[in-house]
């Protein structure tokens, strides 16, 4: 119930947008922002409410673009710690759509 958005070939190694089917990125974020940090939509449009005109612009519908999140790793992001995170946003998802 995940899909990526993007191309999986030509991308940012340290960047990851999916969109979660069926939940709404804010639903999703609000339950998980204590314990990982993520935006919702692309980076030039995280703190707007409108669908990013970067995913409108990959032909991403708004309902698509509204279930959309982002996670970013640095350069101190342990194999540990992404595990950690997939176990929480796993968990999240399936509590949201119960």
């Amino acid at each position: 119930h995940i899909d990526v958005n993007g191309s999986l070939d030509h991308r940012a190694p340290n960047n990851l947008h999916v969109s979660f089917q069926g939940l709404e990125a804010s639903a999703l974020m609000a339950n998980i922002q204590d314990r990982v940090a993520v935006s919702s939509g692309s980076a030039c449009s995280s703190a707007s409410l409108k669908p990013s005109h970067v995913l409108t612009a990959m032909g991403i519908d708004a309902e698509r673009a509204r279930q959309s999140v982002r996670f970013g790793l640095g350069r101190s992001t342990t194999e540990a710690q992404v595990d950690a995170i997939v176990g929480i946003v796993k968990d999240a998802a399936a509590s949201l759509r119960g």
